[in-house]
């Protein structure tokens, strides 16, 4: 049987705390977030989100399953612990699909 609701709640809450204590410049407007990791072989893994509240989307990831990356986070962990960091900031709600492009455009660039 699965989680209920406050148990999804509880996990969720848990993991904005974490993110909060590691990432104390963090807040929960609207902007873009990247998760970075580099293997052992050198190969960098970048994945870029938008969303409309950060703190939320980031610990979704983080206890979620229905992505690749959300799969890749538990697998490998969060920094300082774990191999993939964050880097994030602040924009407006209208210019979050612009910026998410323009991210993912520089990653693609850079060859991740």
């Amino acid at each position: 049987m699965g989680l209920n609701y406050r148990q999804i709640f509880a996990r969720k809450q848990q993991e904005a705390n974490r993110i909060k204590r590691l990432y104390p410049t963090i807040n929960n407007e609207s902007g873009i977030y990247i998760f970075k990791r580099v293997d052992g072989n050198g190969i960098t893994y970048v994945y870029v989100g938008q969303a409309k509240h950060l703190i939320d989307r980031i610990a979704s990831h983080l206890i979620g399953y229905a992505q690749h990356i959300d799969i890749s986070l538990k697998k490998r962990g969060l920094y300082p612990k774990g191999e993939w960091n964050i880097k994030f900031f602040n924009c407006s709600v209208e210019e979050l699909d612009y910026y998410e492009k323009m991210y993912i455009e520089r990653a693609i660039e850079k060859g991740c």
